[in-house]
């Protein structure tokens, strides 16, 4: 199992939103609060199980958390997605 952290750019592999690109912005024990930055913002991130996250790339952004903008990770997830495609 790969160690997943903060500001960890992620693939959903589970549920309907598998496939999706997400952005962790919080580590709560065995589940990671993931946010994509346009149906996922900030303010309403969502919880996953860890075991259901792939690693796509490992501290994708570094910056403090009052400092990640919504446009900030829509940005980056669009980049990692024409990167990966």
């Amino acid at each position: 199992m790969t160690c997943i952290g903060r500001y960890d750019a992620v693939r959903a592999t589970a549920g309907h939103d598998s496939g999706r690109l997400y952005l962790v912005i919080d580590l709560r024990g065995s589940r990671a609060a993931v946010s994509d930055g346009d149906l996922r913002r900030l303010a309403r991130p969502k919880l996953k199980n860890l075991k259901h996250l792939e690693l796509v790339a490992a501290s994708a952004l570094r910056a403090d958390a009052q400092d990640v903008t919504d446009r900030q990770i829509r940005k980056l997830l669009a980049a990692l997605s024409r990167a990966t495609n």
